[in-house]
């Protein structure tokens, strides 16, 4: 329970990631780094959806299969208070497309300084959405 940082790189099968979700260890959990797996779409969702983890302040997704339902989900969190303390969130290198862009633009919840979304087609609708987020005051 006083892990703080979890760093799985390589480490994962997109079927483990039900395991890792289901636990209810890691209450103080501040750092999730899940870069180089095989998380997809329904991984996203379901790791996007632990309440036990309210203490993250930095999640590295990069480089994975997180796809438009992924990142539109993850928006969808961020839209209902749930990891409010989250201040670094790294998608580089997955595929969120426009319509996971806009969701994550219109998050409002999070207290996000940084964010990476290199390499995943968002498109000008997305930036538009990012950029006009004005919970994001000091995003970088």
């Amino acid at each position: 329970e006083k892990i703080e940082t979890l760093i799985l790189t390589k480490a994962i099968p997109e079927v483990g990631v039900g395991k890792l979700v289901q636990s209810s260890a890691w209450t103080n959990l501040e750092e999730l780094d899940l870069r180089v797996n095989e998380i997809g779409d329904q991984s996203a969702i379901l790791i996007s959806s632990n309440e036990i983890w309210k203490n993250l302040k930095k999640i590295k997704f990069a480089e994975n299969k997180i796809g438009e339902e992924g990142g539109t989900g993850l928006g969808m969190i961020g839209s209902n208070a749930v990891w409010t303390n989250l201040k670094h969130l790294d998608l580089s290198n997955n595929k969120i497309g426009g319509e996971g862009g806009m969701a994550i633009g219109k998050s409002i919840c999070w207290k996000t300084l940084k964010i990476n979304l290199y390499d995943n087609q968002i498109g000008n609708k997305a930036a538009v959405a990012i950029g006009s987020n004005n919970v994001w005051s000091n995003l970088k």
